[in-house]
């Protein structure tokens, strides 16, 4: 746990390295080689909610700010 992120911020880096490690790095070598974009990863990715980080809540974002987005 770093003491200079929110408990929130801890628990996004959580998950997200979490994600990272289960569903990135293995096909990670792949996506080098071909070329092709991951578009499952990206879906990953926005169930969790990072791709509408910085969006406010009215608009279906988490309205996180620009720090959130950077420890991501």
């Amino acid at each position: 746990m770093n003491p200079l992120y929110s408990e929130q911020q801890n628990m996004l880096i959580g998950a997200v390295s979490e994600f990272a490690a289960a569903e990135i790095a293995p096909h990670a070598s792949k996506v080098d080689e071909t070329g092709e974009f991951p578009s499952s990863q990206l879906a990953g990715l926005a169930g969790l909610g990072v791709t509408g980080l910085t969006l406010d809540e009215a608009y279906g974002g988490a309205g996180g700010g620009y720090r959130d987005m950077m420890v991501v």
